[in-house]
């Protein structure tokens, strides 16, 4: 009973649907998170993992879908989206490594039994000191302002 309003029931079945859902696609409502949907998958992945619904098949979409955003040349790091590695020059301009992007496909990469060894460590890792700042502060992005949340 939480707070007088009667029973409240768990069902798995509904949040495992949901997440694959949005695995699959986000509804319109959330067009405005694109960049984001990295973390989105993030936590897509995890609940199922969390509810032990994620299927092999989940496991090698995800794994590839999030190597799919990893920067190969240039800046390093994973990208939140794929739009941004359009040919266009403003995509271009944004298409840099994102601090918590990069957590979130490696944690996902984790969770998806990928060896994160292959991956390009110097790339990452060059991203991550361009972010840190002299004072020790981050930023989410290289250029970006300092931010508590990626600090």
């Amino acid at each position: 009973d939480v707070e007088g309003k009667g029973d409240v029931s768990f069902n798995p079945q509904l949040h495992q649907r949901y997440f694959k859902r949005l695995l699959q696609g986000a509804p319109g409502s959330l067009q405005g998170l694109d960049s984001n949907r990295c973390t989105i998958a993030y936590f897509c992945v995890s609940g199922l993992d969390l509810l032990h619904a994620l299927t092999d098949e989940d496991k090698e979409q995800a794994r590839a879908w999030m190597k799919s955003l990893l920067i190969n040349d240039g800046p390093g790091g994973f990208r939140g989206a794929p739009f941004f590695k359009a040919d266009s020059d403003a995509c271009k301009l944004w298409d840099l490594g994102h601090l918590a992007m990069s957590y979130t496909a490696l944690a996902t990469l984790v969770i998806c039994d990928c060896n994160i060894q292959t991956l390009d460590h110097r790339g990452i890792h060059q991203m991550i000191r361009r972010c840190q700042a002299d004072d020790g502060s981050f930023c989410a992005h290289h250029g970006g302002g300092a931010d508590l949340r990626v600090t």
